[in-house]
């Protein structure tokens, strides 16, 4: 060890995120989080600024948590698309047939399973 100590990130500044997550008692809850931003202090990375990583709550870019996008998935897995969107409504959950499918669709390739190579006429 050279003695060098890494550069320690500074604060930059920080913006909101609103998530959606799942209903309370049918009545549809928005969380607002606050997301902080900071500025690398390294000169070789190559990234100036970087906000916090809130992962276990949502992912990148995601408008909803990961507990609402695993409900969302579980409906559109066991009921499918339109109709799978009119119970949730029902519940308080705000969502589309559109997205439910989304969702059927990442589950497939997250869990990487393999093609199909025969198809019954039942299926």
């Amino acid at each position: 060890m050279s003695g060098v100590r890494p550069a320690k990130p500074q604060r930059h500044g920080h913006y909101w995120r609103h998530l959606s997550e799942c209903p309370c008692l049918s009545h549809p809850v928005s969380l607002e989080v606050e997301v902080l931003c900071f500025r690398c202090g390294n000169a070789a990375c190559p990234r100036r600024t970087f906000g916090e990583p809130i992962a276990p709550l949502a992912a990148p870019r995601q408008h909803s948590t990961q507990q609402l996008a695993a409900a969302r998935r579980e409906i559109g897995l066991t009921i499918g698309g339109l109709a799978g969107a009119r119970r949730p409504a029902r519940l308080g959950m705000r969502t589309s047939g559109d997205t439910l499918l989304r969702g059927i669709r990442r589950a497939e390739t997250d869990a990487g399973s393999a093609p199909l190579t025969v198809i019954g006429v039942g299926d």
